[in-house]
């Protein structure tokens, strides 16, 4: 009986380790979706893209940072500032994902950002 009680516990947490990993694919997709829409400056989608996704992974400083560039470029200075700061909060939460594509951390570009808002 132990055996069996053994074997079933191994299934739900192999079970639940695809259903966490299928998510947090699903929030980066949203993420990187919306920097093609920051490159192509269409912020609304980018905006509606990046709270999905971190609607799935409140925890995903790449969406948090991105979010907090689209306030920015529209001039929605206070609500960067509470995104920037997420980053710092979240970034070290991501196993591994802390660093952007060139090596830079992703709290060196959210705090290189917050420097760069008016009046902070």
């Amino acid at each position: 009986m132990t055996k069996w009680l053994w074997v079933f516990m191994l299934g739900i947490i192999i079970s639940c380790g695809c259903a966490t990993s299928k998510t947090s694919s699903k929030d980066y997709t949203l993420s990187n979706q919306a920097c093609a829409a920051i490159n192509s400056e269409n912020y609304d989608k980018a905006q509606a893209l990046l709270e999905e996704a971190l609607q799935i992974n409140p925890k995903n400083a790449f969406a948090w940072l991105n979010l907090g560039v689209v306030h920015q470029k529209q001039e929605r200075y206070d609500e960067a500032k509470r995104c920037y700061l997420k980053v710092v909060d979240h970034a070290w939460d991501e196993k591994g994902s802390n660093k952007e594509a060139d090596g830079r951390s992703l709290v060196k570009m959210a705090t290189d950002n917050l420097d760069k808002i008016p009046n902070y």
